[in-house]
């Protein structure tokens, strides 16, 4: 049955690997696709209708190995796909040959197929080795080739874990969040171009003395600051008990800086700041070239973190406003607009829908631009109505982390008014999606609004 793999001639078929957990309803384009994108040239591919399987075969078996290596553990539209060396598929003539025989002569129906379409009819004795022995009929070469392969995988998985503690010992164990027992909770490490780290200690004290605590800092600043940990590169060090504690600082400098468009910010534990920079740069540029802004415009930048969006605005307009609700971000907003030498920007602390519709109101001006860059969730309902009720901010730009989270927000601006929703809606103009999370299925999102002008008959 498989006696043309031995024949000179080429087939494919002896070079054949499966995909596994393939997303659903994947076509063969999808897949072509998929595996073109990462440098791979599948010589035939099969799919079975909704099957979240597939065999593919190659022209060599260079090509064959890169592809195992490459695709097996990689992510696919939230699947984690598998890859393992699949059997050839059995000559068709040779097959029907065989059934035709089976039935002349009277015997049993054809075999059970396989989903490949391939029949079982090993005998038992080969089933059973199949079993129990299944790489029995594969070279040994070939069989440390593949256990080779697996312990690749495997070790890459753990390439990129820090060794640096593998020989520390500690006498707090890590807190459970099912028992509500244990210290060590979490450890959140901040890194900037200029060189900087912060490194937030997350711990849990239990019925730990005061003593025992200083104890237990004195020995993570000795770490950071004269031992092992020096060449970190550390320059920030707390410990926080509770999440909704001030942090303690234990080493190092109160904040970090970062440099984003040529322009400086300081960084304090609790104050949001993108973590990708680079990213963040061509995610700021585009905001602005959406927002279309001149010298009288006036940008209302809600949720603003540490004055990132309208920090890097500010020289090209009139005024900026910011607003956000964490007291630390505001701070180093603040310092911000002063280390770049900016007079037109303004901070307020507060809860946005407690805030920024008495802001709205009392800015006065056909040239008003709201960029809103929310947390995942998205806007409180109130600040939507008060976007809907101000009349004369024309321009919306909305900057989603999620945005099928936000959906609800985007079907609120455009919605038609109604007895809970008053002012004219807002229409979708344009949007641009920024990769800001690379290797990963998360992407932000920048949807340009305009206010519908019903006095221009203009159609939703």
């Amino acid at each position: 049955m498989y006696r043309y793999i031995k024949e000179d001639l080429f087939t494919s078929e002896i070079y054949k690997v499966e995909i596994r957990n393939l997303p659903r309803f994947v076509g063969f384009n999808d897949l072509k696709k998929f595996l073109a994108k990462h440098g791979l040239n599948p010589h035939k591919i099969k799919l079975f209708g909704r099957q979240t399987f597939a065999f593919v075969t190659f022209k060599n078996e260079e090509e064959r190995d890169k592809a195992m290596k490459m695709v097996h553990g990689m992510q696919w539209k939230g699947q984690v796909l598998s890859v393992k060396l699949a059997k050839p598929k059995a000559d068709p003539i040779l097959r029907k040959r065989k059934e035709n025989e089976g039935e002349s002569a009277g015997g049993p129906p054809p075999c059970k197929r396989t989903d490949d379409g391939d029949e079982e009819e090993e005998p038992l004795s080969v089933q059973i080795a199949n079993v129990v022995t299944p790489l029995w009929n594969v070279s040994y070469d070939e069989q440390l080739k593949r256990k080779e392969q697996e312990v690749v995988v495997v070790l890459q998985k753990l390439a990129n874990l820090a060794v640096i503690f593998a020989n520390r010992t500690t006498p707090y164990s890590v807190y459970s969040p099912e028992t509500y027992e244990g210290h060590w909770k979490q450890l959140t490490v901040r890194t900037t171009r200029t060189k900087h780290a912060m490194a937030m200690v997350f711990f849990n004290p239990q019925k730990l003395e005061e003593e025992e605590l200083g104890a237990l800092k004195n020995s993570m600043k000795e770490y950071f600051t004269e031992g092992e940990g020096k060449d970190s590169g550390v320059t920030s060090l707390y410990f926080v008990r509770e999440e909704d504690l001030p942090c303690e600082l234990v080493a190092g400098e109160t904040c970090i800086q970062e440099e984003m468009l040529g322009l400086k910010f300081r960084i304090s534990p609790h104050s949001f700041f993108q973590v990708n920079t680079g990213a963040a740069e061509v995610l700021y540029s585009a905001v602005g070239e959406l927002a279309q802004l001149d010298q009288d415009s006036i940008v209302l930048d809600v949720c603003c973190g540490t004055g990132t969006i309208g920090i890097s605005l500010a020289k090209r307009v009139k005024k900026v406003i910011g607003i956000e609700m964490c007291q630390e971000a505001v701070e180093d907003a603040k310092v911000n607009a002063k280390l770049n030498g900016l007079s037109n920007v303004e901070f307020h602390c507060g809860k946005a829908e407690d805030v920024f519709p008495n802001i709205l109101n009392a800015v006065v001006s056909s040239s008003v631009t709201a960029i809103v860059d929310p947390p995942r969730a998205g806007l409180h309902s109130k600040v939507i109505l008060a976007i809907r009720r101000a009349e004369h901010l024309k321009r919306l730009l909305y900057v989603s982390c999620n945005a099928k989270a936000a959906m609800t927000n985007f079907i609120d601006l455009c919605r038609a008014p109604s007895n809970r929703v008053h002012g004219a809606p807002f229409r979708p103009v344009r949007s641009i999606a920024v990769d800001l999370f690379p290797q990963t299925m998360h992407v932000e999102m920048i949807l340009l609004l305009e206010r519908v002008d019903y006095s221009e008959d203009s159609v939703l």
